[in-house]
């Protein structure tokens, strides 16, 4: 089977906007947040975006409130900085 280029980016780990590595490497920025929110971002629904990239499309930086109770958002260890003080909030 051979895929297009959009098709191998919603494949792989790669950001939808600026091709940024989200999923497979340390720290990343894979994370959940609010269904309601993520398709006002991403009405196609496939795909991942980077922290930076959803809060360009949303217009506003990403919060605690903006993310759903799930194990994935929880595993600080792997986060980037930017992903975990978006989740435990900014205290700057």
């Amino acid at each position: 089977m051979v895929y297009t280029q959009d098709e191998l980016q919603r494949l792989d780990g790669t950001c939808l906007d600026c091709g940024a590595e989200v999923t497979f490497i340390t720290p990343d920025e894979y994370y959940m947040v609010h269904d309601s929110l993520w398709l006002s971002a991403n009405p196609d629904d496939d795909g991942k975006l980077c922290v930076a990239c959803l809060e360009n499309r949303i217009g506003r930086k990403l919060n605690p409130n903006d993310f759903i109770d799930a194990p994935i958002n929880r595993r600080f260890a792997a986060m980037s900085e930017r992903l975990k003080s978006r989740i435990v909030g900014d205290c700057r």
